[in-house]
């Protein structure tokens, strides 16, 4: 597990990190909020460990609220006497760890992690829903072993039983091969995108030689990423994870139509500039530019489209990366010809894997 603590007194960090470091747990422990809440949008951590007063008494009510905001993940909250008045925090707490006794944090958590587990298992209805479409037999009862742990999955052998089982399991994800029978998976894809109630159904394909021609018959039929079977399940798991991540991301409202009917389209031939920052540390990620339909499309989903003007088309950040931004908050400027995207980044900014585009000093105070 990847743990992530908040302490004001480095001799208690240290004293946690202790105690929670095992050769299965990776502990990080923060002194600065600003440093914790920005890991915790970046970071992938399991749960976090958070004081119950940290920079004045009982604010870990509100970094909790944070916490819950940025990601759905648990929070616990060390408290210093067992009798402490808690119920108002329990909305946003989901375990309480007495510094009293430490030697019972291990044994809690295990519970804590145990007991999630049995709720999952027997709470199918709440589990993401997975369909995998693979003719190799071997292979799609491999996938399903590692799969189904974590989510309900049902698995088909060729693209016309795709169609039908998508159509009466309606699945979250959709996993498929590219060459099978009866139909091939893209294929059955360009069926299922026809369908109007099925068509936005996410679909990751695999084939065990990807090459160019195939990504872009990939992305025609709606496919949202093409994976090597040679990569094992490393790279399925992420993009598993990138779309569990992503699934219960906000809409976006538009909160004042007559200013977004006021977007100069017209100064920049269909086009105006997008800075885009990260939302919790402040950085400046990178710049690029959106027409209408890509605009709109940030609004309908909570991801960051923008317009390549190289390449003369919408694009969505993330599609090929799977670098995704997700959207919390547009602004507009004065001349209401440039516009500013605040994100939550899950991965670099930039081509080159800094974590912005600008990361080059041109100029300095001498």
């Amino acid at each position: 597990m990847i743990i992530g603590v908040l302490e004001s007194s480095k001799s208690v960090g240290d004293m946690i990190k202790r105690i929670l470091s095992s050769e299965d747990n990776s502990v990080e422990v923060f002194y600065n909020l600003d440093d914790f809440l920005d890991a915790v949008a970046v970071y992938d951590f399991d749960f976090v460990v958070i004081p119950r007063s940290f920079e004045k008494p009982n604010d870990g009510k509100e970094i909790a609220k944070k916490v819950k905001i940025i990601k759905n993940i648990p929070v616990f909250m060390t408290i210093t006497d067992p009798s402490e008045k808690i119920e108002d925090l329990t909305i946003y707490i989901d375990l309480f760890l007495s510094k009293q006794k430490p030697e019972t944090w291990k044994k809690k958590i295990e519970n804590f992690f145990k007991n999630k587990e049995i709720k999952k298992q027997t709470d199918k209805s709440d589990l993401f829903k997975i369909l995998v479409a693979e003719d190799s037999k071997f292979l799609a009862k491999a996938i399903e072993r590692n799969l189904k742990d974590n989510f309900e999955v049902k698995v088909v052998y060729d693209g016309l039983e795709l169609i039908k089982e998508t159509l009466s399991f309606l699945p979250d994800l959709i996993i498929s091969d590219i060459f099978m029978p009866k139909l091939t998976g893209i294929e059955a894809g360009e069926v299922l995108k026809r369908t109007p109630f099925i068509s936005n159904i996410p679909i990751i394909f695999m084939t065990a030689h990807p090459n160019e021609d195939l990504r872009k018959l990939v992305s025609k039929v709606g496919g949202v990423a093409l994976i090597s079977k040679d990569k094992g399940f490393d790279e399925l798991m992420s993009f598993i994870k990138t779309y569990l991540d992503i699934k219960n991301k906000r809409k976006l409202k538009i909160l004042n139509k007559e200013l977004f009917n006021k977007i100069k389209w017209e100064k920049n031939n269909g086009l105006v500039p997008v800075i885009t920052q990260h939302i919790k540390t402040g950085q400046v990620l990178m710049m690029a530019y959106v027409n209408k339909e890509a605009l709109e499309k940030t609004i309908e989903t909570g991801l960051a489209h923008y317009y390549s003007r190289s390449r003369q088309k919408l694009w969505l950040k993330g599609e090929t990366s799977k670098n995704y931004q997700i959207v919390k908050k547009i602004y507009i400027d004065c001349d209401e010809d440039c516009l500013l995207y605040l994100v939550i980044p899950k991965g670099p900014a930039c081509h080159t894997g800094n974590q912005t585009c600008f990361y080059r000093i041109l100029a300095d105070e001498v």
